[in-house]
């Protein structure tokens, strides 16, 4: 059985010809899902501070429960393990939001999922080059 390494920023993939370069390849799309949906769903709610908060306090629940956002991905093979986190807290007057960001046990900044996204986008155009020459 023959292995490749490719090495794109801090993530380390062994890319075999064996039986398990499926799951390496569900595990990236996967992840690369989570982060779009995350990404996306905050800039839904990017500039909320200037939003007008509703005015019943079910209306001010009811927005916080349809907006919060949570996603654990812990995969076995690839070792990449991430937590999103999005809670919006609506007072009467203003809405605030909260992002909890951890990669791998350090809690991070949102740019630093646009920067695995682009590492993810890169390693599986390298694994499908790999998977066409094989």
């Amino acid at each position: 059985m023959k292995f490749k390494y490719i090495k794109n920023g801090k993530i380390l993939i062994r890319i075999s010809d064996g039986r398990k370069q499926r799951p390496v390849k569900r595990d990236l799309t996967t992840l690369r899902k989570i982060l779009t949906e995350f990404t996306e769903h905050t800039a839904t709610y990017k500039n909320t501070y200037f939003w007008q908060s509703p005015s019943t306090a079910s209306s001010r629940r009811s927005l916080e429960r349809k907006s919060r956002f949570v996603g654990n991905f812990e995969p076995d093979l690839i070792g990449i393990n991430v937590t999103l986190e999005f809670e919006l807290s609506v007072s009467c007057r203003y809405i605030y939001t909260h992002k909890n960001i951890v990669v791998n046990g350090s809690r991070v900044t949102a740019r630093t999922i646009t920067t695995i996204h682009k590492e993810i986008d890169a390693i599986l155009a390298a694994y499908d080059a790999v998977l066409e020459a094989a």
